[in-house]
């Protein structure tokens, strides 16, 4: 303990020396940037608090009590706001953390009068900036809340916040006759359009989406504003010609973060959902999450306890309280019971975390006509080879299990060791028959178990989805009786799931990933080596070997490959963006191909101290491997095989590509191979947050 309180002494004394040259007025000024920012994207309220502190430190070193005060006043509003997933950008800044618990110690209450004195004072020198003055009343109002002084403050802190919504009325932008012209839509409709200027300015065009507006020519950059909603940025090319009419962007609702505590281990819902986590895959308790603006029921859920509800109402400012105040933490003191929990029962709404498609699983045991499996898309018979298909679409990851003719049945089984949570699917006719001879049943056993039983189906645009929860389970068994001629049974894309998220909505199982593949021209897209398309994949000669793909991923998503290494020791590897950052994914690098990893890292390639590695077993020549990237704000996780092998929680700043693996265009997805024959027999992407865009 005395280490690191000297430890945390030792940080403090050095931040100040780099502190110390700065201007104390200069610090405030940014401070104070940040904290209106924040008021509007959480993002910059920490950057806020660290500058803050610093200027605190500074006017303190000063003897400027009075400036320090008003810092302080800054920071007491920040703390309000923090949630647990601002504590650890936080804790190594000394200054900051300081600074913090010093705003947090209580006041005498016989200090009420005196500071509201003080912030009246303030707000009569100060009338031009509502905001400082609404801080100011609002310390008061929170310490005192129960004397006059207090309710005084807070009366007067809510009508200078009242002023700072007024004073936002943008300057109306005039047309010139020289404009041109744009339609203007978003979804959803109503949102105002912002002209951005040249300098950062903004004016109102005084219209809202959908609609037509003048612009002047040139590339323009419009903001979408909507109530309750994330603005929006449009890029527009407008030519003084044509009317321009760019794709209507999505905006997103706007949603607070909120600490929501409880013991470790329950899953937040929000009306029945399970709510977005900061900073996390899944909102489970401790937690922040992310709600939305208006009235929820707030849940939480645990296997084998009753569900745990409240009503809140959420405002931009937190959750709504009785005291006319708003908080950004919710605490539950209900006291749990045992029983069975509806929301985790209701699954069908359950947003999942994908995981593995089952075909790239090996098979633990398989009973098949003429012993061939249908996987991968596609399934044989003595005379051709068949797509598996369900009404027109090709599944990349169906499987067929064609029942043996002498008993009606066909098994598939696979290890699963209980890792999973959730199987999601759907079970149908080929299309390659149309129609079996006779119903198929299909069967999901958990186990021995029967987990899940189909109605019968006999017709190919008969599909049934399922659902399943598998906690537990060691070994999976998909089983099919009842027809042995033409019963073409096809499992449409089974999919395991690791548990609860907010990685994969459950309405992607309508929505499937997005096949890259047609999109490669390997002629057009090599950047260097040898590549072409063959009839098991995109394949690759010796060489290094790089290829981009046409497709500018979203904001977050999955970026999953299937793949053999022919021949060769050295690393496959997938090249990421996000954010304008470039990065890449290593599979098999170093002596005896043992490093895997992230890089770079602050500029570190793996094999020269990059922090984001591992050791582990190499990849095998002649094996095929599903290797998934999932690309989220809060970091970035890769799986083998379905099978977790590292993360890096990252704002993505410090990583950057090594230049053996830059693109022509670093903003697009792609593919190296060192010296490694290698054939990629699927690319493909599922986008979680906004669209992802094909360049051609």
């Amino acid at each position: 303990m005395v280490r690191n309180i000297l430890l945390v002494f030792g940080l403090a004394l050095l931040a100040s020396a780099f502190i110390a040259a700065e201007e104390p007025d200069a610090v405030y000024k940014q401070g104070i940037a940040k904290l209106r920012d924040a008021q509007s994207d959480h993002a910059a309220l920490v950057p806020a608090v660290k500058l803050l502190a610093q200027a605190a430190a500074l006017y303190e070193a000063a003897a400027d009590e009075a400036k320090v005060a008003e810092v302080n006043s800054c920071l007491y509003w920040a703390k309000k706001k923090m949630t647990l997933a601002d504590t650890d950008p936080l804790s190594m800044d000394a200054v900051a953390v300081q600074r913090i618990v010093a705003v947090a110690k209580a006041v005498p209450s016989d200090q009420a009068q005196a500071m509201f004195d003080k912030a009246d004072a303030f707000a009569k020198t100060h009338a031009a900036d509502p905001l400082l003055v609404a801080i100011r009343y609002f310390e008061v109002a929170d310490r005192f809340k129960d004397s006059d002084a207090g309710r005084k403050a807070m009366e007067l802190s809510l009508k200078a916040m009242q002023q700072v919504g007024e004073r936002a009325k943008l300057e109306t932008y005039k047309p010139a006759p020289t404009d041109g012209k744009a339609f203007i839509k978003s979804e959803p409709a109503g949102a105002a359009i912002i002209l951005v200027t040249a300098d950062g300015g903004k004016m109102d065009t005084g219209k809202v989406t959908p609609a037509l507006v003048q612009l002047p020519v040139g590339k323009q950059t419009l903001e979408l504003t909507l109530k309750g909603h994330k603005a929006a940025t449009l890029a527009v090319e407008v030519d003084g010609r044509a009317i321009a009419k760019p794709e209507a962007p999505n905006i997103e609702p706007l949603a607070i973060p909120i600490d929501v505590i409880f013991e470790p281990g329950w899953i937040v819902f929000v009306d029945g959902k399970p709510a977005k986590a900061v900073g996390a895959d899944k909102a489970e308790t401790p937690c922040t999450a992310e709600l939305p603006l208006g009235k929820h029921e707030i849940g939480l859920a645990k296997e084998g306890f009753l569900d745990l509800r409240q009503q809140v109402e959420v405002l931009e400012g937190g959750i709504k309280t009785g005291q006319a105040t708003q908080i950004t933490q919710m605490e539950l003191k209900t006291r749990p019971m045992k029983g069975t929990s509806t929301l985790l029962n209701s699954i069908q709404a359950v947003p999942l975390m994908a995981a593995v498609y089952l075909d790239d699983l090996k098979e633990e045991q398989s009973e098949v006509w003429r012993g061939v499996l249908g996987k991968h898309g596609k399934w044989a018979d003595a005379e051709r080879t068949y797509d598996i298909s369900v009404k027109g679409k090709v599944l990349l990851h169906g499987l067929l299990t064609h029942p043996m003719q002498d008993t009606n049945k066909a098994l598939v089984a696979y290890k699963l060791d209980g890792q999973y949570r959730f199987l999601q699917g759907a079970v149908a006719v080929n299309d390659s028959v149309g129609e079996s001879d006779k119903p198929l049943t299909f069967h999901v056993l958990g186990d021995e178990k029967v987990l899940w039983k189909s109605k019968p189906v006999k017709r190919s645009r008969e599909p049934q989805e399922f659902l399943i929860a598998v906690p537990g389970v060691k070994e999976l068994a998909l089983v099919v009786t009842g027809g042995s001629v033409r019963a073409h049974a096809v499992w449409v894309d089974p999919m395991l799931c690791m548990g609860y998220g907010t990685a994969r909505p459950a309405a992607a199982k309508t929505e499937p990933a997005v096949n890259l593949l047609p999109l490669i021209e390997p002629s057009r897209d090599s950047v260097r080596g040898k590549w072409q398309m063959q009839k098991d994949g995109l394949a690759c000669g010796k060489g290094r070997s790089l290829i981009e793909i046409p497709y500018q991923p979203p904001e977050e998503y999955d970026f999953r490959i299937s793949f053999t290494r022919l021949h060769g020791e050295f690393q496959v590897v997938q090249l990421m963006v996000r954010s304008g950052k470039p990065f890449e994914w290593v599979m098999g690098s170093g002596i005896g191909g043992l490093r895997f990893g992230f890089e770079s890292v602050h500029g570190k390639r793996m094999d020269n101290g990059g922090s984001a590695t591992l050791d582990r077993e190499p990849l095998k020549n002649g094996q095929r491997y599903t290797a998934e990237v999932r690309v989220r704000s809060g970091g970035v996780s890769a799986f083998l095989d379905g099978k977790l092998i590292l993360e890096h929680k990252t704002d993505y700043s410090e990583m950057s590509r090594a230049s053996e693996y830059d693109l022509r265009d670093n903003s697009l997805l792609g593919l190296f191979a060192w010296d490694n024959p290698t054939v990629f027999h699927s690319v493909e992407v599922i986008e979680i947050t906004g669209r992802g865009k094909k360049t051609r």
